[in-house]
């Protein structure tokens, strides 16, 4: 008599579990030189408490002049992306210098969650300032590696670089995530009219463009700078750091 009654009881046990979405990722595309993704080593480290799983890898092999082609770098960070978008998990991307203008470029092909760019190469310099830049800038790193027997930056990928920055800086306007730019007001080799240009291009409000002072090129590994860095990239992933959206302004 009580049957259907009793079937309305069912362990929860019994009961299919719904199936979890898979835990958010971040990838990183490091920058133009011969440390590559281990720019990125230790903001991975801090990163692994904000999201779990956390994405570096090279674009390219220094000791492979084949390897100076610009497209094969765009065709490596696309494979990263595809392979994290298999699944439904929420992707942030992070680019670093010349990897801020490639990020750029991938938040317009991916529905990135959110766009985080550090001192983005976006400036127009002329082929010779700027390559002069980039050879004074790896001329540093390999003198600070030279007791690892390090190899310098063959300079058949300078202008590599220079192609990457014409061809996709522009995709910055194109960007319809939110976006968080970092850069060192004392940075070296990216003046900061390059990200005060790439913040003006970005067309929507949900953006925040923030000067480190006293920062230099790699905040993200500057000791002066990279805890404040870290902070900014922690409260803009929660939430916590973007203008509210206008529905938003107008409930509160």
């Amino acid at each position: 008599m009580f049957e259907w009654l009793k079937n309305l009881f069912i362990n929860e046990k019994e009961l299919p579990a719904e199936p979890q979405k898979p835990e958010p990722v971040l990838v990183t595309i490091h920058g133009f030189g011969v440390r590559r993704s281990r720019e990125m080593a230790q903001f991975a480290a801090y990163a692994e408490d904000i999201l779990p799983k956390v994405i570096t890898f090279d674009m390219f092999d220094i000791e492979k002049e084949e390897e100076n082609d610009p497209e094969l770098w765009i065709q490596r960070a696309k494979a990263q992306m595809d392979e994290v978008f298999q699944e439904d998990r929420d992707v942030y991307l992070l680019g670093f210098s010349m990897g801020g203008v490639i990020a750029s470029y991938l938040a317009t092909q991916y529905p990135v969650k959110k766009l985080i760019l550090i001192a983005p190469a976006f400036i127009h310099f002329s082929l010779e300032n700027y390559t002069n830049i980039v050879i004074n800038e790896a001329a540093k790193l390999v003198r600070k590696d030279k007791k690892s027997d390090k190899p310098s930056m063959p300079k058949s990928f300078y202008n590599g670089f220079l192609d990457i920055v014409k061809e996709y800086k522009n995709s910055i306007a194109q960007v319809t995530c939110p976006v968080l730019i970092l850069q060192g007001d004392e940075d070296d080799v990216i003046p900061p009219r390059s990200s005060e240009w790439a913040y003006e291009q970005i067309p929507h409000e949900k953006k925040r463009l923030a000067f480190l002072h006293d920062g230099k090129h790699r905040v993200l590994e500057d000791e002066k700078v990279k805890d404040m860095a870290y902070n900014l990239i922690n409260d803009y992933i929660h939430d916590q750091l973007l203008p509210l959206d206008e529905e938003e302004i107008s409930e509160s």
